[in-house]
């Protein structure tokens, strides 16, 4: 008699709503500390940001302009303490450093980042 393959009954997939959030502080040229909070994208704002980066990208997949790129990131992901979000010239003042790091987790954040895409291709 053949084996019969039976299907195992599985508990549905299980999804959070809630956007993570990760706590960053930054320091001033004065020395003063502030908090802010980097937050995982909404589908409204993961959309802007592609629709934003589409056009500085070319047909063959190259890149034609970075201009923005890192800025608009945070201004859509990240907020004071009291949730508001952070002007262009704030974003634009910040030091490459500091900017280039946040920027990382903002990716990570909202699945934007390498990792994620290749974690998604293995799907």
């Amino acid at each position: 008699m053949a084996d019969e393959i039976k299907d195992e009954p599985q508990a549905p997939k299980r999804f959070v709503s809630a956007l993570k959030k990760e706590t960053v502080e930054l320091e001033d040229d004065g020395g003063a500390i502030k908090q802010y909070i980097l937050h995982e994208l909404t589908g409204k704002q993961r959309d802007d940001y592609f629709n934003y980066m589409s056009d500085k990208v070319r047909p063959d997949g190259s890149v034609k302009n970075f201009t923005g790129a890192t800025s608009f990131l945070l201004m859509l992901s990240m907020t004071d303490t009291s949730g508001r979000r952070l002007s262009p010239e704030f974003v634009d003042k910040l030091s490459t450093t500091c900017a280039t790091e946040l920027f990382q987790i903002a990716q990570k954040l909202s699945g934007l980042d390498v990792k994620a895409e290749k974690e998604a291709k293995n799907d």
